[in-house]
C-alpha cells in the first residue's frame, strides 16, 4: 500500500496517491488474491519496488535503478511474462526522458539474480531457462495458439472471449461495489486535458499485462482476475486521476446554491459503505466457505492428544488415485491431465492397473499418447456424482472393479494434497499423511510397524461435511 500511494504521488501528485492507497486498501479483488498463497502478490510486489525506484526517486543517483533491476528480475523469476508486462512503462519512460544509460544499471541490478535463478533452473530441471511448468506439462503449457495442456485447441477467438470474461469480471470482483468497478477509469480516459507522459506510462501500465495475456491459454479466474493483478496498482491510480479531475470539473460546473463536487463526494461515501457493509461480507463467507476443508488441521490435533508419531490415511477419490499412481509410475503429467479429461475412467483405471502389476512405463505412456493421437471427442463427465472429473461411457460402468470405486466415493472423500506436502521430507519421523489405497495399504503399512494408524475422512453419510480423525489402531496393537 505504501509503494501504490509513492507510485500515485509520484505520477499525479498526493491527491492521487492518497486515493489510489484507499482504493488498493478496499479491493476485496485484492485482498482475497492475496490471502490465497499465490505468487500474484509477491509478483505485484516486485513490480512496484522497480515502478518506485524509476517514478518515485527524485534522485539521480544510479542506485534506484540498480535497484529497479534487482526487482525486475525478482520478479521474472517466479512470474516471467508479467516481468515483460512490468518492463513497458519504464521503457517508455527510458525513450521518452532518454535515459539511455539507465539501461546499463538496471541490466547490472539484474544479472545477479538472473544469475541464481539460472542455476536453480540447472539444479532442479537440468536446464537454466526453462520454466517448471513446461517440465511438468510439456510446451503445450507456453505462449502461442495451440492445444493446450488440458487438450483444448487455445484461438485468438478463445483470447479475446477470457479477456472479455475477465474485465466483466473486474467490474464486479474488484471492489464488490453496486457500480461497475470501471466507470472511474472511463472518466480518468475521457475527460484528461493536456495528456502528459505520466498519462501513457499509467495507460501502458495498465494495458500491457492483460495484452500479454493474450498470448497464455489459461483464463486464470480465482477471486477475481488474478492475471491482471499487475495492472491494478495502475488502475486504482487511473481511477484515482478520474475521481480527482471529476470532482474538480463538478466544482468548476456548479452554481453558486449547490455544490455538484460535494453530491458527488457523498454518492461515493454511499457507493464504498454500501460495497463495504452490505455486498462484501457476503462474498468474504463465500470465500470462506470454500475453503472449510483446508482450514482442518488433523496434525494439530493430532498433537494436542499427545500423538507425534501415526501414520494417517486419507480417503480421496477414486479420479485423485488414478492421477497420482500414473504419475507414480512415471507417466509425464501432462499425458496424464489430457487423457484424464478425455477417456473414460474406468478404461483409465485398467491402464494404471497394468502398470501397478509390472507393464513397463514406456509401454504405458505410449498406450496413452496413441489414445491422445486417436481420440476423437472426450467421454462426458458424469453429471451430479460427489468427484465431477469422473467419466463414463452411457453413464455407468459393467466392469466390478469400477463398480467399486464408486461406491467407495459415495462412501466420503477429500484432499490430501496440503497435507502430504507436509510430511518429513524423508517419510520417517513425526505424523505421515499418506493417501488410502485400501487393498495396497499393507504396502504403505508395512514401512511403518508399530504406529498408531488413523483415518482420515468425512463422517459416513457426509459427503460433502469436514473431514475427521478416527483411530483405526495403536501402535501396540
Amino acid at each position: 500500500a505504501l509503494l501504490v500511494f509513492q507510485l500515485g504521488r509520484s505520477l499525479y501528485g498526493p491527491a492521487v496517491g492518497v486515493g489510489a492507497t484507499l482504493l488498493w486498501t478496499l479491493s476485496s479483488w485484492v485482498a482475497l488474491t492475496s490471502s490465497s498463497y499465490m505468487n500474484h502478490t509477491s509478483a505485484v510486489a516486485f513490480a512496484l519496488v522497480m515502478w518506485v525506484a524509476v517514478f518515485g526517486v527524485r534522485s539521480r543517483t544510479s542506485v534506484r535503478y540498480v535497484i529497479a533491476g534487482a526487482a525486475l528480475a525478482f520478479l521474472a523469476s517466479i512470474r516471467p511474462l508479467d516481468a515483460i508486462a512490468a518492463a513497458f512503462p519504464v521503457g517508455v519512460w527510458i525513450v521518452h526522458e532518454r535515459r539511455w544509460r539507465s539501461m546499463g544499471w538496471v541490466v547490472l541490478g539484474a544479472v545477479p539474480i538472473g544469475v541464481l535463478w539460472a542455476l536453480f533452473n540447472l539444479g532442479t530441471a537440468g536446464e537454466p531457462f526453462t520454466l517448471g511448468y513446461t517440465i511438468l506439462y510439456g510446451r503445450e503449457h507456453g505462449l502461442g495458439f495451440h492445444i493446450d495442456p488440458w487438450g483444448r485447441p487455445y484461438t485468438p477467438a478463445v483470447a479475446v472471449a477470457n479477456a472479455i470474461a475477465a474485465l466483466r469480471r473486474l467490474h464486479v470482483y474488484a471492489f464488490e461495489w453496486p457500480i461497475p468497478a470501471l466507470l472511474l477509469l472511463g472518466v480518468w480516459a475521457l475527460m484528461g486535458r493536456k495528456r502528459r507522459i505520466t498519462d501513457l506510462i499509467t495507460a501502458v501500465g495498465i494495458v500491457a499485462g492483460p495484452a500479454l495475456y493474450l498470448l497464455y491459454w489459461h483464463s486464470g479466474f480465482f477471486r477475481g482476475p488474478r492475471f491482471y493483478l499487475l495492472a491494478a496498482p495502475f488502475l486504482f491510480i487511473a481511477m484515482a486521476r478520474g475521481w480527482v479531475v471529476l470532482r474538480r470539473w463538478l466544482a468548476r460546473k456548479s452554481p453558486g446554491w449547490i455544490r455538484f463536487d460535494r453530491g458527488f463526494l457523498s454518492a461515493s461515501v454511499v457507493v464504498v459503505l454500501w460495497g463495504v457493509l452490505g455486498l462484501l461480507p457476503s462474498r468474504l463467507q463465500q470465500h470462506a466457505n470454500s475453503f472449510e476443508v483446508l482450514r482442518q488441521r488433523p496434525r494439530e490435533q493430532l498433537l494436542s492428544m499427545g500423538t507425534d508419531s501415526a501414520v494417517v490415511l486419507v480417503r480421496t477419490s477414486w479420479g485423485n488415485r488414478v492421477v497420482a499412481d500414473l504419475w507414480a509410475l512415471g507417466v509425464k503429467p501432462g499425458i496424464v491431465e489430457r487423457v484424464y479429461r478425455r477417456m473414460d475412467t474406468c478404461e483409465l483405471d485398467a491402464m494404471r492397473r497394468d502398470g501397478l502389476r509390472g507393464a513397463s512405463v514406456p509401454d504405458l505412456s505410449t498406450r496413452l499418447e496413441a489414445i491422445l493421437d486417436t481420440a476423437g471427442s472426450s467421454v462426458p463427465a458424469l453429471v451430479g456424482w460427489p468427484d465431477p472429473t469422473i467419466r463414463l461411457r452411457d453413464g455407468r460402468t459393467s466392469d466390478p472393479r469400477c463398480a467399486e470405486e464408486m461406491q467407495r466415493d459415495l462412501e466420503g472423500f477429500t484432499i490430501a494434497e496440503h497435507l502430504l506436502s507436509s510430511n518429513d521430507p524423508a517419510l520417517r519421523t513425526g505424523i505421515i499423511f499418506v493417501r488410502d489405497l485400501w487393498e495396497r495399504n499393507d504396502e504403505i503399512l508395512s514401512r511403518y510397524p508399530g504406529w498408531d494408524l488413523w483415518s482420515y475422512r468425512p463422517p459416513t453419510g457426509m459427503l460433502s461435511g469436514p473431514p475427521r480423525l478416527e483411530r483405526l489402531r495403536t501402535g501396540t496393537e
